[in-house]
């Protein structure tokens, strides 16, 4: 499923300035996970990101296993300075009201769906 059908069938906000890159990359699969030691041991390329922490470090593992993007779910606060960063290295950065558990549990079902 692509990341913008992710976005819209559950509401995620895009936080950041990335839809001027045009990019809606195949999600296949998520990190769940709050450590960037698990995150970095544990996440491929191509995953979407999903965790409550939001700060430069998130940023930092995102790039580097090259995720497709990060969500903060909670309606958590995303510091500015995040924002403008993600901006510069082109990661996007998505807001959900949900809770994580509501979050992952719709995003499992609707990428293990029968088409």
């Amino acid at each position: 499923m692509k990341l913008s059908q992710i976005a819209k069938k559950n509401k995620l906000i895009l936080k950041n300035d990335h839809e001027r890159f045009h990019e809606d990359p195949e999600i296949k699969e998520l990190i769940i996970t709050d450590l960037m030691s698990h995150a970095m041991a544990q996440g491929d390329c191509g995953m979407l990101f999903i965790t409550i922490q939001a700060h430069r470090n998130v940023l930092a593992v995102a790039l580097l296993k090259e995720f497709a993007a990060i969500v903060i779910p909670y309606d958590l606060a995303i510091p500015e300075n995040l924002l403008l960063e993600a901006n510069k290295r082109e990661m996007p950065i998505y807001s959900s009201s949900l809770s994580t558990y509501e979050l992952v549990g719709r995003i499992y079902e609707q990428l293990h769906s029968k088409r």
